[in-house]
Order: C-alpha cells, then structure tokens, then sequence
C-alpha cells in the first residue's frame, strides 16, 4: 500500500504539474495574442487610436476577464479596464522594474475590482515609446478553478485509492490467513499423531493448492514408507514369537535334564531372561499394532476408572515401599468411561511403573485421577530426574530411549503403548516439569 501510494502521488503530482503548465501557457498564448493587437495599433494608427481602442474595450467588456492598461513612466493608469482601479505602492515598484523588461508578472487586485473572476492578474508590460507603457493581461479565475479541480481530484482520488486499497488488501489478505490457517490446523493435527489428515486442496489451482497438493503426496509418501516399517516389525515380531517361545521351553528342559552345576545354571538362566525379554519386546510390537490397527475398538464397554486406577495402585504399593519410594494416591470421584479396561489399565500401569522405575529412594509417586475441562484426567508425579522439554515429543516414538537409560532395563515401548492407548480412546497424553520430576496426564475427552 505504501509503494502504491507514493506511485499514485508521483503519478498525480506530475499530472497536475504538466496540465497546470499548459494551461498557464494557453492563457499566456492567449494574452500574446490580444497584446499584439494593442501593440499593433499603437505602431500603426498611434496613441489616439489606442486610447480609443482600449476605451472601447473597458465599455463593451468584450472579454470579462482582459486586462488593458496604459500607463506612464510613473505607472499612473490613464486609460484601460484597470484605469478607475487604485494602483497599489507595490504594483507601482514592479511595474517600474518591468516597464523597460517586458517580462511575464502578476499581481493581486483590490476588491473594487469585481468584474473579473479572480483578483489575481497575470500581465506582460511593454514599452511603447518613451512616455507610454502598455500592460495587458487576464484574469487568472478560470485558471484558478482548473487547479483547484485538479488538486481536489488528486487530493480525494488519494484517499478513495487508501480506503479501497485498504479494503482490498485486507480482503486479500483475509483470504490468504483463512487458507494458511487451514493448512496449519491440518499440519498441527497431523503432528499430534492424526496421519491421515491430508491438506485441504480449494480447487483453485493456483500456489496454495500446488503446496497442499505437493504436501498431500508427501505424506501419502511417507505414510506408505511408515506402514512398510510397521509391517516389517510387525510381521518380524509374529514370526519369532513362536520359534522364542520354543527356545524357552527347550531351555527349561535342557535346565532340568542336565546335570546341576552351578555355573551351567546361571548361563541357562540367563538366556531365560533374554529370551523372556525379546518375547516381551515382540509381544508390545504386535501389541502396539493392533491398538493401532483399531481391532479392539469393539470390545469398548462402560468402566470404571477410579477401580481401574486403585488396583494399579495397589499392585505398584508392595514394589515402592520396597524401593523405599511413598506412593500415594489421589483417586478421586468414580469417573464412567467406555473403553478398554485392559488397554488402559496396561497404559496406567506403564506410567505407574516408569515413575517407580525412575524414582530415587525417599522419592515420591503421586497417582490421581481429577475431573478435568472435558473429562477424567490421570496425572502421575514423581520426583525423579525428569526429562528434559526438549525430548517430549520423542520419548512416545518406539525403542526410543534417553541416554541416561540407555543401560536400564526395558524395550522402550512403555510410552509407545501408552500413546497408543490414549489415541484409541480420544485421550490427549500431555508431559510438564515437576521440578523436580515429570507430571505425566492423559485427558480423557470421551467421557460417559
């Protein structure tokens, strides 16, 4: 707008400086014009002539606004329009410097001089001979009023360009916010974890939709190569699920048949573990997927979750007290959701257990369950060391693990269960500082 103005300014200003100029030099040309013929007379016929001439013209008033004037050395009107017409001691200060110049002047009238339509006169004078100068001129009314029309049309075409210009920069820029904020609405809720929103395309075919189009290919893109990774985990974890379980149990008869040795039990025992642990491992992969398949939306019924939440409590109470942790528990009122009792009694105990896990002797758990804005809300508090803000978003991706726990017991997948339990049942998963320690929530939108 700023750019557009100034343009419309210069464009303006150098229309009016060009139309006022020509006009300034048509009345010059037209006073040229009168004056060569007062000139012409007096050359010709003499001052008798002249006197009679501009007599003539100051009675029948042929042109309202000509100025004739003869005048002396002294620049005392004797004859003309003006003769009547008081001179000003100004006037006569320029008229004696112009007499013997010839040059273009003006000058402003008194109010007697009401026949002309501007008290502003643009006049030549020329010498005559030796007793006698002539001015002649005209009235600059009607020039007046041209640019007076035209600094007005400038003047109230500026402000009309501002308002519309205005007006339609905001139209265009209104538009353009409504499209980015759809295109940011949809990116905020596909960074939530809602991977099959795609970006609204207007049918428009112009750059906004070219963007959506090209971001909708990408993430169909990335989608696909997400869904291979998936099924490739997934359908490693079923295929060795099986051959894992039969290790176990061969390694329990081998532990059985074989001669006891203390050192060949511990080995074996070991492998037990290990074995335990992958199966484990593999069992929330395939796990993870089928919450994330929707497969168990259909064994969604009524639950309590305050019993839901007590009996994690009290599951987790014996292993505190031994670490030598206090948990305590805020269960509040009996809050009604239809769900999965098992999913998310597996997700509450995750959380239950990472805060347990991860808290130092003479630590504190705080287990709640709160009435929140929209529904039930499940906080989690402890007095551990915490993560740090910068690794929230990360810690839900699978096997992803901070390297202070790198060395810990665990898969990883603990927080991957736990995303994916809230997201089936439209909860929201939310992490904060305890300072120290974490406050881990889940909303509960879906309340019954």
């Amino acid at each position: 707008m700023a750019v557009f103005a100034a343009s419309f300014l210069i464009l303006g200003l150098f229309v009016y400086i060009q139309a006022t100029s020509y006009l300034l030099r048509e009345l010059q040309n037209a006073i040229e014009a009168q004056g060569a013929s007062a000139v012409e007379i007096f050359r010709e016929d003499g001052l008798q002539v002249l006197v009679a001439d501009l007599q003539a013209r100051a009675g029948a008033n042929a042109d309202a606004d000509a100025v004739f004037l003869l005048v002396d050395e002294q620049c005392d009107a004797l004859y003309g329009t003006l003769s009547r017409q008081p001179q000003s001691a100004e006037f006569r200060a320029r008229c004696s410097d112009l007499l013997a110049q010839g040059d273009w002047f003006d000058f402003e009238l008194g109010p007697e001089a009401s026949r002309l339509s501007s008290q502003l006169v643009l006049a030549r004078l020329v010498r005559l001979n030796e007793d006698y100068g002539l001015l002649y001129g005209a009235a600059m009314g009607e020039l007046d009023i041209l640019e007076e029309i035209l600094l007005g049309t400038l003047i109230w075409g500026f402000f009309l360009m501002i308002g519309l210009g205005t007006g339609a920069s905001w139209l265009v820029s209104r538009n353009i916010s409504a499209r980015l904020e759809k295109l940011n609405r949809t990116s905020r809720a596909i960074r939530r974890g809602h991977l099959a929103r795609r970006m609204p395309v207007a049918n428009t075919h112009d750059e906004f939709d070219q963007l959506a189009v090209n971001l909708n290919e990408m993430l169909d893109h990335i989608g696909v190569l997400m869904d291979a990774v998936k099924n490739v985990s997934n359908a490693i974890a079923h295929d060795l699920r099986t051959p894992l379980t039969r290790l176990m149990t061969d390694l329990e008869e081998l532990r059985v048949l074989l001669p006891r040795d203390a050192e060949l039990d511990s080995y074996i025992e070991r492998s037990i573990e290990d074995a335990a642990g992958i199966l484990q491992t593999f069992n929330a992969l395939l796990r993870i997927a089928q919450i994330e398949s929707g497969a168990r939306r259909r064994d969604f019924e009524e639950m309590d979750l305050g019993h839901v939440a007590t009996d994690v409590v009290e599951f987790y109470w014996p292993l505190a007290e031994e670490k030598g942790i206090v948990l305590r528990s805020k269960i509040g009122q009996t809050s009604r959701l239809r769900g999965d009792q098992d999913l998310v009694s597996q997700a509450m105990s995750n959380l239950v257990d990472n805060a347990v896990k991860y808290t130092p002797a003479g630590g504190t758990v705080t287990v709640g369950l709160e009435q929140g804005g929209q529904g039930p809300r499940f906080f989690v508090s402890d007095s551990g060391p915490g993560i740090p803000p910068s690794e929230y978003e990360n810690v839900f991706d699978r096997f992803y693990r901070l390297d202070a726990h790198r060395d810990s017991e665990g898969s990883g997948l603990g927080l991957s269960v736990v995303a994916a339990v809230a997201k089936l049942h439209g909860a929201v998963v939310r992490l904060s500082s305890n300072d120290p320690g974490l406050d881990v929530s889940v909303d509960f939108h879906a309340s019954v």
